[in-house]
């Protein structure tokens, strides 16, 4: 994870691999990146512990800081070849992570996580003092909805449930 210094991510044998996590807040990116994480070993790459690192308020200069960190963070983390999944990360930084991966030979996977705007307030509201807010959420939910990559609509499925389908659609990046 982002800021877990107890996990300890592994190389894999053979191509590394990456999953980039697309969505608005409240979709639950961050839930299947920390399910992934832990059961495939990848790091989990989220800028939101960053922004939050940087400051509490919430600010375009917070938002730019933050991406840019986790993003240094994700190179770091391609340059030794480590598997790795993304999320929140904006898509100029995501081109540039993925023209790196491409060039030393990373399998990459995109995936889009839907739900109806009620469904990612509700989930926020879970988040307590780290949740958006509602307000925000309803101003760039359709900023952040995204289909890029393999989408699945979370609306009415378990968290298990996504993680299976991500599994049974990415079986050539996701490498135990």
């Amino acid at each position: 994870m982002a800021m877990n210094r107890r996990f300890t991510g592994k190389k894999k044998a053979g191509s590394p691999a990456a999953l980039f996590l697309h969505g608005p807040c409240g979709v639950g990116k961050s839930t299947l990146g920390r399910a992934i994480s832990r059961r495939y070993g990848y790091w989990h790459v989220d800028a939101a512990p960053f922004k939050r690192m940087f400051s509490l308020q919430r600010s375009a200069i917070r938002t730019e800081i933050g991406e840019k960190l986790a993003c240094a963070y994700a190179k770091e983390l391609i340059a030794r070849h480590f598997c790795v999944v993304i999320e929140d990360i904006n898509r100029s930084d995501a081109s540039i992570l993925r023209s790196v991966m491409k060039n030393i030979g990373y399998k990459i996977g995109d995936v889009s996580l839907v739900a109806p705007v009620e469904q990612c307030i509700k989930n926020d509201k879970k988040r307590g003092v780290h949740g958006y807010g509602e307000k925000v959420i309803r101003e760039i939910y359709s900023k952040y909805l995204s289909k890029e990559g393999y989408v699945i609509d979370v609306s009415n499925k378990t968290r298990l449930d996504v993680l299976n389908e991500v599994e049974r659609h990415f079986k050539r990046v996701l490498v135990k």
